[in-house]
């Protein structure tokens, strides 16, 4: 049965306010040490030293191994339990390990303890996206919304790689060089732990009329996931997300080595900055492109052509001039224009394919393509970082290469259904 826009109650904005607040926390704790690396080995350095097995790099990594474990309990969850209620968890470990981090930031092995709870309930949070949008919102609302939420994402990690290193003393000639770390940690968990709390308070079960899909239980049975890998749609999807990102994930988790690779001293964060500036941009506008003309394959196929410049020139940038300023500044106005289209593109595919796999919940599609993501990411920052980054700038150009794959695979997509009726029924009225 189809509602009007007009019968969706205004609380869900409400309710996008609180996801987008979750979200903004999350991923703020997630990159906190990746702009600063260098810095942050120096304020650890002691410690390190006597546990191998602890590094700055494994705090960021530690987001993508737990993704890959509880990606699809985490969408079980709120598939069979609701989006209340795996909202509520996400907020609840968000806020209890964001201020254990905080309150103990001068002691690695707590920090990572910390990284790893709140590495557990990014999936919670992260998964729900599309379960909020097909279940408060309308069709012409969808991708508008999954952009926003995307655009909080940003947001959080923004402020990651901006405040950091404005708390952190980066310049490696100061006596004090990695000071501030600690301070950063607590301001971040104070945060975190408000927004947690008032999550909890606001969140509520969707309007009676949302579609839940499949019987709950159903839900765990395999025939959900199986039908899902059957999907021809879903199939290019997973290699998309894979590919857009495990690209991604690798660049932010390494923003630093980035800019030592193009012998950049000093820990800036500018490159991952622009980076996010420009995927700030692109998940509002390609969304509402999304929306306004009800096209979701065009806009994808948008995305990828766009992309393939971005990573050239990042991944080529040392090549195309011998001036270090010149190359710096092409790497900034790379990564402006891949941010914009890689990571624009994220609320579009993931509201297709919530689209396209119907009458699978939300909550596992959106899963599965984050899982994929994630797996690729882990394996693509693991590569990176092997015998101190031997490989990083081979990467960077061999993802020019796959780009152009990822370019055939998204024109065999085919047009989401969901738009197509929705666009169809407007011009019939």
């Amino acid at each position: 049965m189809c509602h009007s826009q007009s019968s969706y109650p205004s609380y869900r904005w409400i309710m996008l306010i609180v996801m987008m607040a979750l979200t903004v926390a999350i991923e703020m704790q997630w990159l906190t040490h990746a702009a600063v690396a260098r810095p942050a080995e120096a304020f650890y350095s002691h410690q390190i030293e006597h546990h191998s097995w602890l590094s700055i790099d494994n705090l960021a990594l530690t987001y993508m191994i737990m993704y890959v474990v509880l990606a699809l309990p985490a969408s079980w969850v709120i598939a069979r339990h609701g989006l209340k209620y795996g909202l509520q968890i996400g907020a609840l470990m968000t806020g209890a390990f964001s201020l254990l981090k905080g309150f103990c930031g001068e002691n690695l092995t707590i920090v990572t303890i910390a990284q790893l709870g709140l590495a557990a309930a990014q999936p919670f949070i992260l998964n729900a996206v599309t379960t909020l949008t097909d279940q408060w919102f309308p069709v012409k609302e969808r991708a508008m919304t999954a952009g926003l939420t995307v655009f909080a994402q940003f947001v959080g990690i923004l402020l990651a790689v901006v405040v950091t290193p404005m708390m952190v003393v980066t310049n490696p000639a100061d006596v004090n060089y990695g000071q501030g770390l600690s301070s950063a940690l607590m301001l971040y968990g104070m945060i975190s732990g408000i927004t947690a709390v008032f999550a909890l308070l606001l969140v509520r079960h969707p309007p009676a009329f949302a579609d839940t899909r499949i019987p709950p239980k159903t839900l765990f049975a395999p025939d959900a996931l199986v039908t899902l890998l059957k999907n021809h749609d879903m199939q290019i999807g997973l290699f998309l997300f894979m590919v857009g990102l495990g690209i991604f994930n690798a660049i932010g988790s390494l923003t630093d080595a980035i800019s030592a690779s193009l012998n950049i001293e000093d820990s800036d964060g500018l490159i991952a900055t622009m980076m996010l500036l420009g995927g700030m941009l692109g998940s509002v506008i390609l969304p509402v492109c999304s929306d306004v003309f009800q096209r979701r394959k065009s806009i994808l196929i948008i995305c990828v052509v766009g992309m393939l410049p971005g990573l050239a020139g990042l991944a080529f940038a040392g090549d195309l001039s011998p001036s270090p300023d010149t190359v710096y500044v092409i790497a900034l106005c790379s990564t402006t224009i891949l941010g914009f289209f890689v990571l624009g593109s994220g609320p579009v595919g993931f509201q297709y394919i919530a689209e396209v796999t119907r009458p699978v919940p939300e909550a596992f599609s959106q899963g599965l393509v984050l899982l994929a993501g994630q797996i690729s990411g882990m394996f693509l920052v693991v590569s990176m970082t092997i015998n101190n980054h031997q490989w990083l700038s081979f990467l960077l150009q061999a993802f020019v290469g796959v780009t152009l794959v990822c370019l055939g695979a998204v024109l065999a997509l085919r047009e989401s259904p969901v738009v197509m009726t929705a666009y169809h029924d407007e011009n019939q009225r």
